[in-house]
């Protein structure tokens, strides 16, 4: 059923008759500097499955739904939903270029709350990230350190886009494993380090994401926390489509 939802959400994004503008250089999961202009709105679908990549591949997803939209210059509000724990993520964040130092940084802040075996629970997470201008005319880098309030957890996450093609980027992802916390918390921190690599593709207001990764966690703040030990591969992919409002 989850599947069939978000097959229909992506095609109608697909053929949504709305303007649309060029996109940012997005990676799979690490947030990077807005390049959103005012009023441009952001729509998001994210799919991990959570069958081995190797023997069954497309057996169930944790499916999220999200959407950001530039208030005013840098300012950025963002909200998520994923159906694994069936987790709200709500939150802003401010975006600045500064081309003289050939990267951008962004700062956010986040309120995520999920079912645990406890009932639900909420946490504040906070991220500051960076994102290079291309390096040989090809070559982006990104960065990201967070702070899970109630796992006290401090995290990182670094990403690397390779351009083939004007439209066409080989990405990939690393998030260090950080065992702090561990003793408190073993059943929501990983085990191992988490990363994700894969192929991103853009049109004119749309961009696709196909990708594999050891963890079908959505969102920075859980790849920070770790992958699980098992090392499992699991197929992904992201559909984001870009709407200039006003």
């Amino acid at each position: 059923m989850a599947s069939r939802r978000c097959a229909l959400a992506g095609a109608l994004l697909l053929v949504a008759g709305a303007a649309a503008q060029a996109y940012e250089p997005s990676l799979l999961n690490l947030t990077v500097p807005s390049a959103l202009q005012p009023g441009d709105l952001d729509l998001l679908i994210l799919h991990r499955f959570y069958g081995s990549l190797l023997e069954q591949p497309l057996v169930g997803a944790n499916v999220g739904f999200g959407a950001r939209f530039l208030v005013v210059p840098g300012l950025q509000l963002r909200a998520l939903y994923s159906s694994q724990y069936k987790e709200v993520a709500a939150g802003a964040g401010y975006a600045r270029w500064f081309p003289a130092a050939y990267l951008g940084l962004q700062a956010d802040a986040q309120y995520l709350n999920r079912e645990s075996a406890a009932g639900r629970v909420g946490t504040l997470f906070a991220a500051l990230s960076a994102q290079s201008t291309p390096i040989l005319k090809r070559i982006r880098l990104g960065g990201a350190v967070g702070y899970d309030s109630r796992l006290n957890h401090l995290g990182f996450g670094t990403g690397l886009a390779v351009e083939l093609l004007p439209s066409l980027s080989l990405v990939a992802e690393l998030y260090p494993f950080l065992p702090q916390g561990w003793e408190r918390h073993p059943e929501e921190l990983g085990a191992k380090h988490a990363f994700s690599f894969g192929i991103r593709l853009t049109t004119w207001g749309h961009q696709f994401s196909l990708l594999a990764g050891n963890s079908f966690e959505i969102g920075e703040a859980h790849l920070m926390a770790g992958a699980p030990a098992t090392g499992t591969l699991h197929l992904g992919f992201n559909i984001q489509r870009r709407f200039a409002l006003y």
